[in-house]
């Protein structure tokens, strides 16, 4: 946890040349009621869920100076989806943390499917599927996809 925070912080003070306003955090292991230790003064949990024994867990972090209007937002019991839809300066976004099971769900790829077709604009996350492969890790010993983002071509088209 401590090591995901530095690297948010790090990133977003320029040194790697990037601004983070916005992450999405996957594998945050807290319970629910220890969300509050992944923020500090510069951001804060938007958005989480946690599972009940500390496994999995999803965050929508935002540093604290972004006004947003909360238009919608949920959130599953097992740790995996936690989604909000918001107004920042009068354009609608949806962002969507999620942590896919490695085995296939099918009640958890309906629900998903169910709520991003509700959603529509775009979602990011852990979907633990390998396509090409661009991390590896060292703990672990092997090699997975860890970054995808998905957006509808409108949303694309009128923000590229």
């Amino acid at each position: 946890l401590a090591h995901k925070l530095y690297a948010l912080f790090n990133c977003s003070m320029t040194k790697c040349g990037c601004s983070v306003s916005i992450a999405l955090i996957q594998e945050s292991h807290l319970k629910s009621t220890d969300v509050h230790r992944f923020q500090n003064k510069y951001f804060k949990v938007f958005f989480s869920s946690s599972a009940v024994n500390k496994s999995k867990g999803v965050l929508i972090v935002s540093k604290r100076n972004i006004v947003f209007s909360i238009k919608r937002s949920g959130n599953d019991t097992e740790g995996r989806i936690t989604h909000v839809v918001v107004s920042l300066n009068n354009t609608k976004y949806a962002f969507m943390s999620l942590y896919a099971p490695i085995e296939g769900d099918s009640k958890f790829f309906q629900e998903l499917l169910r709520l991003v077709v509700s959603l529509k604009d775009w979602i990011s996350g852990y979907f633990n599927s390998f396509l090409v492969y661009t991390f590896f890790s060292a703990h672990h010993k092997h090699y997975s996809r860890i970054d995808y983002l998905l957006m509808s071509p409108s949303w694309k088209d009128s923000h590229h």
